[in-house]
């Protein structure tokens, strides 16, 4: 009797022998299959409508209930056991590196412990500092006077301000005009007062006079434009206006005052008489004597404006921004200093720790490093894996969820949603408003 061959049996294909060819198995798992694991809209319709035929339905804290714990989560087990073949060859092929790598494992967690600390203790200082409340009203300063500043200075075009007026050392500067006043009016007034303590404080007073000048003439002409633009409400003009009127009575003061001594003391030295010899010996010209007494201090007066023109800028509220800054950041930086410091040796300490910890990993990973780096891959393959079921879960429960709501709301005497938690009812309304909890780690366990 003719007897018909037996079919060959197929022989499960050999499994990998090089780790890179089990990767490369274990990367060929696509993640889309975690997306068909969802249930057709007919098969959950279906779940739900047997579950709530049992007319009392519990919920639990992630607001699932049983059949949704049953019935969404097994294919999803499924796939995820097929994961688990493909990875499986990956897995036994790493088993005489696994040591290793996790030692080197275990020290990037040390690694990101050890940074989470330094921040967590730098956080820790900066919040006591954070209850001074003198150092609070220093930071509030500071950083209203970064605010107006960077608008300032984007009015401005981003150009640096000019700033030597609001510097000591133009007060210095200014302040020598007083002394070149002294050298021009010092003698004149000698020689008409002929009293040295009356003839030095007035040149002191005409040198102060002089400067003042000089300044308010000097400033109110870089910035003429705008202290005196329409911009400006007239009250704040008006008191531009006065500095001005008083800059210059100051001035005509020093002249009229330098001038009237300079002609008096010739006078007197015309009247004065022949000397020892016979002669007068005196070449005395008051309108010359008297014009040169003049135009040396409007040649001081001069100088002082020009110093005064170039220490200041052509923006006051500029100006000002960027010194009140200056002063602002620089009161802000002796406050934290001592805390900069405490800081500094904090990130110190633990960048010593962290150093080592990196040594160290380099030195455990280093006959590893292609097998932990394909690890890697591996794991992050499955984190997407875990990820997709996580979506797909999400939609399937929220799905399921509504179809109880919507049953629940329609039989209202014959279905009730209680918690598991303590038992308590709630209405197919409150369900309806609870989220669906479903995260990585829950999507991990059930799996």
């Amino acid at each position: 009797m003719f007897r018909q061959p037996k079919p060959a049996e197929q022989t499960p294909p050999s499994p990998p022998g090089t780790l890179a060819a089990a990767f490369q198995q274990a990367i060929a798992f696509p993640t889309s299959r975690a997306m068909e694991t969802g249930l057709a809209p007919g098969d959950i319709q279906q779940h739900a409508a047997k579950e709530a035929a049992f007319g009392r339905i519990a919920v639990d804290e992630r607001g699932l209930t049983a059949g949704m714990r049953l019935h969404l989560t097994q294919p999803m087990r499924a796939v995820f056991a097929r994961w688990r073949e493909a990875r499986a060859p990956f897995d036994r092929l790493l088993v005489p590196h696994i040591k290793d790598i996790e030692a080197a494992d275990r020290l990037d967690a040390e690694i990101a412990d050890l940074g989470q600390r330094s921040a967590t203790e730098v956080e820790h200082r900066e919040r006591q500092l954070e209850a001074d409340t003198e150092y609070t009203q220093v930071r509030q300063r500071h950083d209203r006077a970064e605010t107006r500043f960077e608008e300032k200075f984007a009015e401005n075009n981003q150009r640096v301000a000019t700033v030597w007026g609001h510097h000591w050392s133009y007060v210095i500067a200014i302040g020598c005009i007083g002394i070149v006043e002294w050298l021009i009016n010092y003698d004149t007034l000698y020689s008409f007062t002929q009293v040295p303590a009356i003839a030095a404080g007035a040149t002191i007073i005409l040198g102060l006079l002089l400067a003042f000048a000089a300044h308010g003439h000097g400033t109110l002409l870089k910035q003429w434009s705008h202290r005196f633009g329409a911009h400006r409400s007239p009250t704040e003009r008006a008191g531009d206006w006065r500095l001005f009127a008083f800059s210059t009575f100051s001035l005509l003061l020093v002249l009229g005052t330098a001038g009237g001594s300079r002609y008096a003391a010739v006078v007197r030295s015309l009247h004065a008489g022949p000397n020892l010899l016979g002669s007068d010996g005196i070449d005395a010209n008051p309108a010359r004597d008297v014009g040169i007494s003049l135009l040396a201090n409007l040649a001081a007066w001069a100088v002082g404006v020009f110093l005064a023109y170039t220490a200041h800028d052509a923006d006051p509220e500029y100006m000002e921004a960027t010194q009140e800054r200056r002063a602002a950041r620089a009161l802000f930086n002796r406050r934290r200093v001592r805390v900069n410091k405490e800081i500094e040796g904090i990130r110190a300490r633990y960048a010593k720790q962290l150093g080592e910890k990196r040594n160290a990993v380099k030195s455990r990973s280093r006959g590893v490093e292609e097998e932990r780096n394909l690890l890697l891959q591996v794991r992050a393959h499955e984190k997407s894996l875990v990820d997709a079921f996580q979506a797909a879960l999400a939609a399937a429960c929220t799905q399921y969820r509504d179809l109880l709501v919507r049953t629940g709301i329609q039989q209202q005497n014959s279905l009730n949603f209680i918690r598991s938690v303590d038992g308590k009812p709630i209405t197919p309304y409150e369900y309806a408003n609870c989220p669906i909890l479903i995260d990585a780690e829950f999507v991990r366990e059930i799996l």
